[in-house]
């Protein structure tokens, strides 16, 4: 195997881009680039300087369309797999994720501080309704926050004393009931129709970061390493509700780069 430099790493991760905008393209699937994906082609068109990672995010009838391709998205090329699309795969797997990723085949992750296996691969998120009544959404708001962290206890390896090694193993025996869990509330919220919509299902502030539900009505396409891709139309508006003053850098020392895994090329 052969270890990737940084810029490998992001020319792989990009090639997983191109072929998820193919695939949306073949299936008429609706799709935004998000997160600091979306913040790197609005700003640098190309990844944040100090980023590795790609984030998509989708109206909640698109994602369920690419959920229930699953199979046939993986027999299409045998370079990619789709992940998080069936309950029998994700445990017979591992997989303890309530999203979907696309993964590189031919690449494997070897992780520092957590129990994932795979390779390189993006992050789509579904973007669905909330309800009106906050406290409502609260609710689910709470019970999704703690199956997230849950799962996240019960994923890292951290060097620490055998009572908390013991807790972490505890928790990761539930790790198919929170995934579960959540998918179930996300496909209770995917019903939902209301002015406002979220990723409820993996966002650092689900109640907060809330967007009118007619954003995702229309698209446009932003630059992104010299490719093009689908960006909802107002992704100012959108990213200034995720990051405020998007325009603005962060302090030259909050300019590192998070490196959570070494990839390597099978």
């Amino acid at each position: 195997m052969k270890k990737c430099t940084d810029k490998e790493i992001k020319d792989t991760l990009f090639d997983i881009l191109v072929y998820f905008d193919k695939l949306c393209n073949e299936y008429n699937l609706n799709y935004t680039l998000d997160s600091g994906t979306l913040l790197g082609a609005a700003r640098h068109k190309d990844f944040i300087p100090w980023d590795d990672d790609i984030d998509v995010a989708m109206p909640y009838e698109d994602y369920k369309k690419l959920v229930n391709l699953g199979d046939e998205v993986n027999r299409l090329n045998n370079n990619f797999r789709l992940h998080g699309y069936s309950k029998k795969i994700n445990n017979k797997e591992h997989y303890i994720y309530p999203f979907l990723k696309l993964e590189n085949k031919n690449t494997i992750a070897k992780f520092h501080a957590a129990k994932d296996s795979g390779g390189a691969w993006i992050d789509i998120f579904p973007l669905n309704g909330v309800p009106n009544d906050k406290n409502i959404y609260i609710k689910y708001a709470k019970k999704m926050e703690l199956y997230h962290s849950l799962l996240g206890k019960g994923d890292t390896i951290n060097q620490e004393n055998i009572v908390k090694k013991v807790g972490r193993k505890i928790i990761r025996l539930g790790s198919n009931y929170y995934r579960d869990r959540m998918v179930k509330m996300l496909d209770e919220l995917g019903t939902v129709h209301s002015n406002k919509i979220a990723d409820t299902v993996w966002a650092n502030d689900r109640i907060n970061t809330l967007f009118p539900s007619d954003i995702i009505n229309n698209y446009t396409k932003l630059e992104f390493r010299g490719k093009k891709f689908y960006t909802v139309k107002e992704y100012d508006k959108y990213l200034t509700i995720q990051y405020g003053n998007w325009r603005k850098l962060p302090p030259k020392e909050q300019r590192v780069a998070h490196h959570e895994y070494d990839l390597y090329m099978l």
